[in-house]
């Protein structure tokens, strides 16, 4: 990403759960992809969470993603430095 000019805290949008909860909410994941919408190069989702056993809903935000961003690949849970990022475009 730096090497294209981008500042990773800037082009990166981490998803966290609520402050309280362990594990990220469905509508709060769409509801990322909705607001940043078209500023958005790039989705990365594993399947399943690797620490807390979470599933995600990739039919949803497969979805979502095909509606607002050109290249949404997902990565397999078991690859090292799977994680749960949405990569935004300036």
């Amino acid at each position: 990403m730096q090497l294209h000019g981008f500042k990773p805290e800037d082009a990166i949008i981490e998803m966290h759960p609520r402050q309280g909860e362990f594990s990220l909410r469905e509508e709060d994941i769409l509801e990322v992809i909705e607001k940043h919408g078209s500023s958005i190069a790039l989705v990365i989702f594993s399947g399943v969470q690797y620490y807390t056993g979470q599933w995600f809903p990739m039919k949803a935000i497969t979805k979502a993603a095909k509606a607002q961003v050109r290249f949404y690949p997902f990565i397999p849970a078991s690859s090292p430095g799977a994680r749960r990022s949405v990569y935004k475009l300036f």
